[in-house]
């Protein structure tokens, strides 16, 4: 067994000490925590945001641009690419494309799609690639 410590040399506290001790103890480990989930969320904070503007920015409706938004750009795009809108909403789309990256490379995708997927789309019809999807997820 192990024999007692002696109390020999200890001292007495002063009335409060081991309180203010215990306090300073516990604000440190409050501190500790604020900064730990502080860091955590700014982590977190910039991997959404990074993820966000990755993916293109923070878009709603879209822009607008040449009094067309983005939105209306990515709904209209097959009619576009297949020649069957007015030379007015034509001159749009090509305006639109010169002020918004994004639909730009929109355009430059489905300019390379295959022809059969575009005139599918133009006509609102699904792609064979969505239609064999589609069938043998089934």
């Amino acid at each position: 067994m192990t024999e007692p410590q002696s109390t020999d040399n200890w001292t007495p506290c002063e009335p409060g000490e081991l309180v203010a001790h215990g306090r300073r103890a516990r604000s440190a480990l409050r501190r500790r925590q604020a900064l730990r989930i502080g860091a955590g969320l700014v982590t977190a904070g910039c991997f959404v945001l990074a993820v966000v503007w990755g993916a293109g920015g923070f878009r709603m409706g879209g822009d607008r641009y040449a009094d067309i938004s983005c939105r209306e750009f990515r709904e209209h795009i097959p009619h576009y690419l297949a020649g069957t809108i007015s030379d007015d909403e034509q001159d749009q789309f090509e305006a639109h494309m010169d002020h918004c990256p994004s639909c730009r490379v929109l355009d430059e995708e489905a300019r390379s799609a295959p022809d059969a997927a575009r005139d599918g789309a133009a006509r609102g019809e699904p792609s064979h690639a969505f239609v064999a999807a589609a069938l043998s997820a089934h």
